[in-house]
């Protein structure tokens, strides 16, 4: 959750009835894809970025 307040630059909030719109932040797309038996979720697009995940698959943890 942290982590995607960042990237779309949005706030965190504990309950939907105080949503306004400021409150949302903008990404151009949002995925979730799923590698192996993890599931991951891609937000892509966002204006002024301020997190980022660097995503590296290998064979193994010794080719990694």
């Amino acid at each position: 959750m942290e982590r995607l307040v960042l990237s779309c630059g949005g706030f965190a909030l504990n309950a939907i009835d105080e949503l306004k719109v400021e409150d949302l932040g903008y990404a151009d797309s949002v995925s979730q894809h799923t590698l192996g038996e993890e599931r991951f979720t891609f937000v892509e697009g966002c204006r002024n970025p301020k997190s980022c995940t660097v995503l590296i698959k290998g064979p193994n943890e010794h080719v990694l």
